[in-house]
């Protein structure tokens, strides 16, 4: 990372290996922790509120991530899977340079690091950039650069950065220069983030909306603690503030056309702007809002049995609003809680659709983002169009996804063979973030459902295909083994006759591919039949896993009254099926086993619920088939 002395004003390289002074004036900015420090504004820089030295010794002493699993709040800020997601909304990529500035615990300045050349993570807050720095170290990222300072003081040259991040920090701007206007403070940050940013180059911004529908509803502003502080008139907030917190109302946030002018007069061509659901922090849904149809197909598939009690109320409400056909009115992206923002700095010929879509998708689209378990997956819409064009699947940061990518090269290596039919491929690939972008034409539900005997054809199919190496180190054995070592009455006997079991299975060559994951849904019309997707879930296994699985699935969630039918029915049922494979009624009871099991993952069944499943089955056929190995 190429550094502007704050001294002399002359450059030089500052390495992992060698973070070293300038060699013209001899003034060295980095301390013995590994980080840089500049001058500040104030004593010591921001004053984030709260002590972490504790913290941060004992990650020193023990690794990061045992020192934040007991404080629930770092753990999951520092933590939590698809923090991230909305990098792929930007221009980034491996030859880029990026500022992550307000970096925080650094948790956008790792995940930019696989994807970048180098990371300069900046905060003025002296906790976070040693325990970005910890973090940094512990994990052997060298392409990442801590730096404590703030706007004014930045050591970098004009035009050095690719891509600036900006997230959940332009609202706690002013408060580092309180003795200023808030507005002018902000414009003052935005101009040497600007000074810094190559020409083309894009600003990533994530913020609370300030007419979001939450605060207009009385929930409280997450900065100054106070109810409908965000939608007053400024002097009447700060007036408020000074009244109830006893100091100015300064944490600003902004509404999506105030933020389109403030950049628009810093020099942004371009401002592509969406919504962050549940929040900015962990998004796990990026809606464009450039398209009301976006928001109206979000909302119509929200799930309101997901989350707590009002995010479900929330999911409930925009479905019905949906329904109303409420959603497609233009006033909903004025409503969204919070933005996420690409903007790009004016210049000829400068792209400001992500890097991915270049070469792959030529024709205009609006971008809906979603990630769910750590797996991000994108859908492609035309503008004006109701339904996605084309879903876009990543393998970045997904063992899942890129276990997926990897079968499907496998089936592509055997044509001709029975499971091509039921294969749904890729029509393009390229390369994403840190990875693979798989590129599916959209298959909408024609109402069509699979029956059983296009399951029993389609697991046919699956069996005949040899395993691939990348499924023989698959831990779904011994994850299956240990929930069956937990549940309540057995204990880790039954783990070890369920390993004892895998390991005949193994030496006497029994086992084939499992789809892992085979229902309805799972199953699109393609025109000429059906095809299997999701296979993020194949492992080693029993065929009748997925029978079993599918039997039990039957379009609805699960309960322990229909699990136990439905064990019932494809104990009796699959015999004929068992038999062609050459499959023994402990294979089935193994299956109904790890169905059970992913009814647990799921949470569509408790430990509870599965026990008394278990003592409805037939002993004799299936329980007992356990016991007497």
């Amino acid at each position: 990372m190429r550094l502007r002395c704050p001294q002399c004003g002359n450059g030089y390289e500052a390495t992992a290996e060698g973070r070293q002074g300038c060699p013209s004036c001899g003034r060295n900015l980095f301390v013995p922790a590994g980080y840089a420090v500049t001058p500040l504004d104030g004593a010591s820089g921001y004053n984030p509120g709260t002590d972490f030295d504790a913290v941060l010794d004992r990650a020193e002493k023990e690794g990061w991530e045992a020192a934040v699993r007991g404080r629930r709040d770092l753990a999951e800020w520092t933590l939590a899977a698809g923090r991230a997601g909305g990098l792929y909304l930007t221009r980034i990529g491996r030859a880029s340079i990026v500022l992550d500035y307000g970096c925080g615990f650094g948790s956008l300045s790792i995940a930019a690091a696989a994807a970048a050349r180098e990371v300069a993570a900046v905060d003025a807050a002296g906790p976070f950039i040693r325990g970005t720095a910890i973090r940094t170290r512990q994990g052997g990222i060298a392409n990442v650069l801590p730096v404590q300072s703030d706007y004014p003081h930045l050591p970098f040259f004009d035009e050095t950065f690719d891509l600036v991040i900006v997230n959940g920090v332009l609202e706690y701007i002013p408060c580092q220069r309180p003795d200023r206007p808030p507005m002018e403070t902000v414009r003052a940050c935005i101009a040497a983030l600007t000074r810094v940013l190559k020409p083309g180059g894009q600003l990533y911004l994530a913020i609370e909306n300030r007419f979001g529908i939450n605060y207009l509803l009385g929930a409280k502003d997450e900065h100054s603690g106070l109810r409908f502080a965000t939608v007053l008139p400024r002097p009447l907030a700060d007036l408020y503030s000074r009244i109830r917190n006893k100091r100015p109302y300064l944490t600003w946030t902004h509404s999506h056309r105030a933020l389109r002018r403030m950049f628009a007069e810093a020099g942004y061509a371009d401002a592509r702007l969406y919504a962050a659901f549940p929040d900015y922090r962990f998004p796990a849904h990026l809606v464009s809002l450039a398209d009301t149809n976006l928001l109206d197909f979000f909302a119509r598939r929200s799930r309101p049995n997901a989350g707590s009690l009002k995010r479900r109320m929330a999911a409930a409400a925009a479905r019905a609003a949906a329904c109303a056909g409420v959603m497609k009115l233009p006033v909903w992206k004025t409503l969204v809680p919070c933005f996420a923002c690409v903007f790009t700095r004016e210049a000829d010929g400068g792209g400001a659709r992500p890097a991915w879509l270049d070469r792959q998708d030529a024709s205009p689209a609006e971008l809906y983002l979603k990630s769910s378990r750590g797996s991000l997956s994108a859908l492609l819409f035309q503008r004006g169009a109701r339904r996605p064009r084309t879903v876009v699947r990543f393998t970045d940061g997904s063992r899942a996804a890129a276990a997926e990518a990897a079968l499907l090269d496998h089936f592509e290596r055997r044509p001709g063979r029975a499971i091509e039919r039921w294969v749904l491929r890729p029509y393009a690939r390229t390369d994403s973030p840190a990875g693979k972008a798989l590129y599916y034409e959209w298959q909408p539900s024609r109402g069509r459902k699979p029956s059983r005997a296009d399951a029993e054809a389609f697991v046919e199919a699956l069996s005949a295909v040899d395993i691939p190496p990348l499924l023989d180190t698959d831990a779904h054995d011994r994850f299956v083994a240990e929930k069956l070592g937990g549940l309540k009455g057995r204990g880790p006997e039954w783990a070890a006759r369920h390993l004892a079991w895998v390991e005949r299975c193994e030496k006497e060559g029994r086992f084939k591919i499992v789809h892992g994951d085979l229902h309805a849904g799972n199953f699109v019309w393609t025109g000429g039949g059906f095809a299997v997707i999701d296979w993020e879930y194949a492992h080693r296994g029993t065929p009748c896993e997925d029978l079993v699985l599918f039997a039990a699935w039957g379009g609805r969630r699960g309960s322990a009254a229909r699990f136990a039918s439905a064990a019932r029915a494809a104990a009796g049922g699959f015999g004929g099926l068992a038999a062609r494979l050459g499959l023994e009624r402990e294979d089935i009871a193994a299956g109904l086993m790890a169905v059970g099991l992913r009814l647990i993952l799921e949470a569509r069944m408790t430990e509870d619920q599965l026990d008394d499943a278990l003592a409805r089955f037939d002993r004799g056929a299936i329980v007992g088939v356990v016991e007497r190995r």
